[in-house]
């Protein structure tokens, strides 16, 4: 039976999602093997879903310590960026996503498509996913 608090987070999931969700589109991969190339799975279909997506830029210093002392110093900069999916959606979707599936965002004309790095659940149902860019071909 669920509890309050089963009802309570998934209203709150429903408010993220409409205040900060946008359409994307899921292309489940599989592969042969290590070595092969992802191609589609026909096992599981394309779905288009709403999904809270979320980068974040940070910088962290690299310090060339020797004997104790700084000889040099350089800064690494980089940009996270996750996925999230509310327990409604993850249910809705019929399918376990995995690594290396795509991730398309579709309100956002000209952004990189990214493959799925790391699907991390939670016990409430939801779904973060890091992701990674991709290189889109050239028309």
């Amino acid at each position: 039976m669920a509890s309050v608090f089963d009802a309570l987070d998934a209203e709150i999931q429903a408010v993220v999602s409409d205040a900060f969700g946008e359409r994307v589109r899921f292309e489940p991969r599989s592969s042969a093997g290590q070595y092969a190339a992802e191609e589609p799975d026909p096992a599981r279909p394309v779905r288009e879903v709403t999904a809270v997506v979320t980068s974040v830029v940070g910088s962290a210093d690299l310090r060339g310590d020797v004997g104790g002392q700084a000889r040099s110093t350089s800064r690494l900069a980089g940009q996270e960026t996750t996925a999230w999916l509310g327990a409604e959606v993850v249910s809705a979707l019929g399918y376990e996503i995995t690594t290396g599936d795509r991730l398309v965002r579709l309100d956002e004309p000209g952004a990189p498509m990214f493959r799925v790095g790391q699907p991390k659940p939670t016990e409430a149902g939801d779904l973060v996913l890091t992701l990674a860019p991709l290189a889109r071909a050239k028309p």
